[in-house]
């Protein structure tokens, strides 16, 4: 009889330890806030989620279609176009099939080109490209949030220089530059911004016309928005380059726009073509800061991009030994799907 009650008192003091140490862990856990609490935004889809757990890709389904028409039979015709290709923290794509296939692939360091030779082509051929892509525009915001270099460019020299379309040392660019000022680089860039605002009319010309055209005519596309803003940061001894692509979204094709290189996040994009909206920032040390979220009608932008480095080579090239103006000429269709793929 004893024995059993010593079994019992002991099987009673393990039952009190168990209780125990369950009601101290369960206090312990809920007496701590949860760490990196974060209010979801409204607008993002948790389920789009890249390898940095950043929110804020887009999946889309695409089909480029391009028509090749001709005047007269060419012996040989060479067309060029770039095939869009994976960038760290930009866009991932797939391409599932190009018909017909490619003679040819060139390989750059900022880009892939499909090489077709059509052999005694008259009349027309099409070609046609499809694949997914999931995509983001790696602006200023963005790279705030990645923080991070992703590119770690080691020779900015090509990007400071003075070239056809960007005229850097031109007196006029350069008597422009020197009106823009700015405290720190964001505002300089802020501010070539405003100014193109203020100073650039879009007007879809036709003509291949460089900053110094542009800014002379107060008109342009966005292939002038984007190398008047590259001139103008380059005067300002700040790293810009061209960028191609396609723009989706907003249901729109050739798009071309500017990348300027920050040593803290590598290559940033910014669209000098639409409004842009300032977005407040307080700091730790209470100041605030200022920068420029580009996109249209308050809703983001999202590219595919074709060339990361588009300075005077075109998107689309013809090459043959007797071609003439207006003898061959390019119809091209996107056709593009948004897709909630997790």
């Amino acid at each position: 009889m004893n024995l059993i009650k010593k079994l019992l008192f002991i099987l009673f003091l393990v039952l009190i330890i168990i209780a125990s140490y369950f009601a101290f862990s369960f206090a312990d856990r809920h007496s701590k806030k949860p760490e990196n609490t974060l209010k979801p935004d409204k607008n993002v889809n948790l389920k789009q989620t890249d390898e940095s757990g950043l929110t804020d890709f887009h999946n889309y389904k695409f089909k480029y279609t391009y028509t090749i028409n001709t005047k007269g039979t060419f012996k040989k015709l060479k067309f060029l176009v770039f095939i869009p290709q994976n960038i760290d923290e930009r866009q991932y794509v797939t391409i599932n099939s190009i018909s017909p296939k490619p003679d040819n692939m060139q390989k750059t360091p900022n880009s892939e080109i499909g090489e077709f030779v059509f052999n005694n082509l008259s009349g027309s051929k099409t070609i046609t490209m499809e694949g997914t892509a999931k995509v983001r525009t790696y602006d200023y915001i963005t790279a705030q949030k990645i923080n991070k270099n992703i590119d770690n460019e080691t020779d900015l020299s090509p990007y400071l220089k003075d070239e056809k379309y960007i005229e850097v040392n031109d007196p006029y660019i350069q008597k422009i530059a020197q009106t823009i000022q700015g405290n720190t680089k964001e505002e300089i860039i802020q501010n070539i911004y405003e100014y193109l605002q203020k100073n650039i009319k879009y007007t879809p010309i036709k003509e291949d016309i460089g900053a110094k055209e542009a800014l002379k005519r107060k008109q342009g596309k966005c292939t002038q928005f984007a190398v008047s803003m590259a001139a103008l940061c380059r005067a300002k001894k700040i790293p810009a380059k061209i960028v191609t692509g396609s723009m989706l979204e907003e249901g729109k094709n050739a798009h071309a726009w500017v990348e300027i290189y920050f040593d803290q996040y590598g290559w940033v994009a910014y669209d000098p073509t639409f409004e842009g909206v300032h977005v407040k920032e307080i700091t730790p040390d209470g100041k605030e800061k200022r920068y420029i979220l580009y996109n249209s009608k308050d809703t983001y932008l999202d590219y595919i991009i074709l060339d990361k480095d588009h300075v005077n080579r075109p998107v689309l090239q013809f090459e043959a030994d007797n071609l003439k103006e207006n003898s061959v000429y390019l119809t091209k269709n996107l056709e593009f799907e948004k897709i909630n793929k997790p």
